[in-house]
């Protein structure tokens, strides 16, 4: 029946193009500590994707099955962890590591169309735009005897508000008689933010 919908969902977005500049980047920073005459320089990172909690509601306008309604939602990731060894024979070994976070408030107008396709399954075809804040937070510290000061730390953070919008195909199916299920994908745009003195350009669109 075309009646108002509030719903929830949870999302997985892939890693895709996040925190590609600084993956990039690692491998000249490894081959300019080798040039610099440490006797042995290598890195390693590991990206991992973002998972996110969304609220919201829709509600029939005009054509049949066509459906407009609003969002929030909240997205945690991805993530960027990267680590440098370099050792010398007198200055001794060193670990460099940095965590990267990063998070998303996200508000958006959505719109959905459904076509059956029986009585009780219907493909929808989703989209939304709005706007978007993220967050990201990353922790440097250097351990070893290589480093300037063994132990030493440092925290740096940035913020930034933009743009974002989505697709989002989906079956959807009934679970009783007062609520229904959905399985799909979303290709997501957001914000992208230029380089700073403390982080890389960052641009994300992931499925």
């Amino acid at each position: 029946l075309n009646k108002t919908k509030f719903f929830s969902s949870l999302d997985w977005f892939l890693v895709d193009g996040a925190y590609k500049a600084d993956r990039d980047a690692l491998q000249p920073v490894v081959d300019a500590l080798a040039a610099a005459g440490w006797d042995s320089a290598s890195g390693r990172y590991e990206a991992r994707g973002a998972y996110g909690l969304r609220i919201g509601f829709l509600a029939p306008v005009g054509m049949e099955d066509f459906f407009l309604g609003s969002s929030a939602g909240f997205i945690v990731g991805p993530t960027l962890d990267t680590t440098i060894d370099i050792a010398d024979a007198v200055a001794g070994v060193a670990k460099l590591q940095a965590e990267e976070r990063t998070q998303f408030y996200r508000f958006l107008i959505e719109t959905a169309k459904r076509i059956r396709l029986s009585d009780n399954i219907a493909f929808t075809l989703g989209s939304g735009a709005g706007l978007s804040h993220a967050a990201i937070k990353a922790k440097v510290k250097c351990n070893g005897a290589g480093c300037n000061v063994d132990g030493s730390s440092e925290n740096l953070s940035d913020s930034w508000t933009g743009f974002t919008w989505e697709a989002s195909p989906r079956i959807s199916f009934p679970l009783g008689q007062r609520t229904g299920g959905s399985l799909g994908l979303r290709y997501a745009g957001f914000p992208k933010t230029k380089e700073t003195a403390d982080f890389s350009e960052f641009k994300w669109n992931p499925v």
